[in-house]
């Protein structure tokens, strides 16, 4: 017998393959970024209302081919639209950003539910807060990274063991991912980024603190947040091995 079962999902991209059917891929909390086939979707009000569009947060009642080959979708209830997104072109940008990083990155079960508490939290964030810096994305990006088993060391050095303190003459190791202390930069592999103690304190938030908070950012908060975001950016290429270019990200 064929294999039902429903949950949640966000809905990353659609795409038609015939006239009324087409492809679906989502990110699933317990099977990673799949496909789906909604077969007659367009047509199906009934079935699929408001439910085949992405950045949008959708429970989906699922059938597994007898061969385990491929998905169907049978129905569709719509969970949250995420409509302050969609009224505001930069916020939609950058919600599709985050979708497209999640599709780039051919997540597979493996931390899949973090992933997908961490996106929802993202597009609740892009949802409803007032004020956001465009780095976002980035800092999105970086904590998929993070949960990916490359999380760095930020409280001791990675070389000595010594206690870190926050604007303590510390340096960023991309290869190693993670901090040096002054005594040990001389032996340090690859190159260095100095931290300040704001990048130190928005590092930390970034790493450990839940979508919401991300916004708070330390004083001298233009050069702060673009020094990070320039060193994490750097730190996901090297890692993750995907870089965004032009419209899409592709394997560096």
């Amino acid at each position: 017998m064929s294999e039902e079962f429903t949950e949640p999902v966000v809905v990353l991209h659609v795409g038609l393959f015939r006239e009324a059917d087409c492809w679906v891929r989502l990110l699933s909390p317990s099977k990673g970024v799949v496909t789906g086939f909604a077969f007659g979707g367009m047509r199906s009000r009934r079935r699929f209302c408001g439910c085949l569009d992405a950045v949008s947060k959708v429970q989906f009642r699922f059938q597994r081919s007898k061969r385990g080959e491929y998905l169907t979708l049978c129905e569709g209830a719509l969970l949250d639209r995420f409509t302050g997104v969609r009224q505001r072109p930069g916020r939609l940008g950058m919600a599709v950003n985050c979708l497209k990083f999640v599709e780039a990155v051919q997540l597979g079960e493996h931390g899949a539910p973090e992933i997908f508490a961490l996106l929802t939290q993202t597009l609740q964030l892009l949802d409803e807060t007032p004020a956001l810096e465009p780095v976002v994305p980035l800092f999105f990006r970086a904590r998929v990274a993070f949960e990916h088993g490359y999380q760095p060391e930020l409280d001791q050095c990675l070389l000595c063991g010594c206690d870190l303190e926050p604007g303590r003459n510390a340096s960023f190791v991309l290869e190693r991912g993670g901090l040096v202390c002054g005594a040990c930069q001389g032996r340090a592999p690859g190159p260095l980024a100095a931290l300040e103690r704001g990048q130190w304190e928005l590092l930390r938030r970034v790493l450990l603190a839940p979508p919401e908070q991300w916004p708070v950012f330390p004083e001298r908060a233009d050069q702060v947040v673009q020094a990070t975001a320039r060193l994490l950016d750097q730190y996901v290429q090297y890692h993750l091995g995907v870089q965004w270019d032009g419209n899409r990200f592709v394997r560096s």
